[in-house]
């Protein structure tokens, strides 16, 4: 069996793309950002009991800062940093079959066998290919059928 896929790679792919592949990120943001909080409330009893001291207190509000806007900045970082690469609204095609995949674009052409492949796992909207080395791929419910999805979750 063999299946293929056309998509155009546009921003709101990238956006969605980033979001499924980091769901495992998501469920530490909370604990990172009650962390944050906790770090910051800390530095300021630590002022207001010792004034003298302003390392400590300084060092607990950046870190509580850092914690706070680390994972919104990385996002606007990968998704600056996949919009800068020329990528933008170009148009890739992906392949399946029993043995490979395969993934041609403008400028690049790669096929990888599925025993290279770590992790397969699906999504509430799609599909995230995890191979041993090389870059994930992610597979939008929109763009792809069922039967492709579930011949891709049976090579797991």
């Amino acid at each position: 069996m063999k299946y293929q896929i056309n998509t155009v790679l546009t921003k709101e792919y990238f956006s969605e793309c980033y979001q499924q592949i980091t769901i495992e990120k998501h469920r530490w943001q909370k604990l990172e950002i009650t962390f944050g909080i906790f770090c910051i409330l800390s530095g300021i009893v630590i002022f207001s009991y010792n004034p003298n001291d302003i390392f400590m207190p300084v060092a607990c509000l950046v870190l509580g800062v850092f914690e706070i806007i680390k994972f919104p900045y990385a996002k606007k970082k990968w998704l600056a940093n996949q919009l800068n690469k020329n990528t933008l609204n170009n148009e890739i095609e992906i392949s399946f079959d029993e043995t490979s995949y395969k993934m041609t674009g403008p400028s690049f052409n790669t096929e990888q066998t599925w025993d290279g492949i770590h992790s397969i796992v699906e999504t509430l909207k799609g599909v995230v290919i995890r191979p041993q080395k090389g870059q994930v791929i992610y597979l939008s419910k929109e763009n792809v059928d069922k039967d492709a999805i579930d011949f891709i979750l049976k090579k797991t």
